[in-house]
C-alpha cells in the first residue's frame, strides 16, 4: 500500500509545535536589557518600517533615547535554507540563527559588523536584534558624492579580503557596507552568508556579489 505523503502543511505544523518561544539578550547593559526583556516587550515597542518587506522577512527600526535599532523578523525559515543552514558553517536552524553566528564570526575575526542584542524564536518565526551601526551606508555616499574613487578601492580590497578569509557573504552591495566618520568599514545583512575556506573564493560566489553591487548602484 502506498504511503499517503505529508502536506506541507501539516509538516509546517509539527515545525512549528517542536520549538517553543524563546528569547536570547546578548547584551550586558543594564538599560538594553530592561527596554528588550522579552520577544512581547520588544515587539511592542514604538517602530517604523527600515526598507521593503518580502514575503517572508521585513525590518523595522526602534528608536531608544537616541540610539537606533533594527529588528530583524523572519516569518519563517524556508526548507531548503534549514536544510543549508544544517550541513554547512556556521549551524543554525534558522535565518535569525544564521545571521547572529555569521555576525559573531565576524566580530571574533575583528571585522565590524552590528552588535547583537537578542535573539528569539516563536513557532516557524525567528527574531534578530541588533544596534545600529555608526556612519552612513556606501551607497547614501555615492548618491550625494561623498565617496570617491580611494574610498572604493579601499572598499573593494577590505570585501575582498573578507571573502579570500572564507566569509561567503553573497548579499554585498553598497546598501550593505558602512563607513562611519573615521573611515572605518562595517558590514551587515548577513543571513544569507556562511564561512568556508580561506582563499580564493568560489566563482560563482564572485558573480553574485559584483550582480549585486552593480544592480545597487545603477542609478547612482
Amino acid at each position: 500500500m502506498r504511503r499517503r505523503r505529508q502536506s506541507d502543511k501539516q509538516s509546517s505544523r509539527r515545525y512549528a509545535a517542536a520549538v517553543s518561544a524563546t528569547w536570547q539578550l546578548f547584551t550586558e547593559a543594564p538599560d538594553e536589557r530592561a527596554t528588550f526583556a522579552d520577544l512581547a516587550t520588544t515587539l511592542a515597542l514604538p517602530s517604523e518600517p527600515a526598507g521593503p518587506p518580502n514575503r517572508l522577512r521585513h525590518v523595522v527600526r526602534i528608536e531608544v533615547d537616541g540610539r537606533r535599532y533594527f529588528l530583524k523578523c523572519f516569518r519563517a525559515t524556508q526548507w531548503k535554507n534549514r536544510l543549508h543552514f544544517a550541513v554547512s558553517a556556521p549551524r543554525a536552524s534558522d535565518d535569525a540563527g544564521r545571521e547572529l553566528r555569521v555576525t559573531d564570526a565576524l566580530r571574533a575575526a575583528g571585522h565590524a559588523a552590528p552588535r547583537p542584542i537578542a535573539y528569539g524564536r516563536d513557532g516557524q518565526a525567528s527574531y534578530y536584534l541588533c544596534a545600529a551601526l555608526p556612519g552612513r551606508a556606501l551607497a547614501e555616499r555615492l548618491a550625494d558624492g561623498s565617496a570617491d574613487g580611494a574610498l572604493g578601492d579601499r572598499i573593494a580590497r577590505h570585501l575582498g579580503r573578507l571573502l579570500r578569509d572564507g566569509f561567503r557573504l553573497p548579499d554585498l552591495s553598497a546598501d550593505h557596507v558602512f563607513v562611519d566618520d573615521d573611515g572605518a568599514l562595517a558590514v551587515l545583512d548577513l543571513h544569507n552568508g556562511g564561512l568556508g575556506r580561506h582563499g580564493a573564493p568560489p566563482p560563482r560566489l564572485l558573480g553574485r556579489v559584483l550582480r549585486r553591487f552593480a544592480r545597487s548602484v545603477r542609478e547612482l
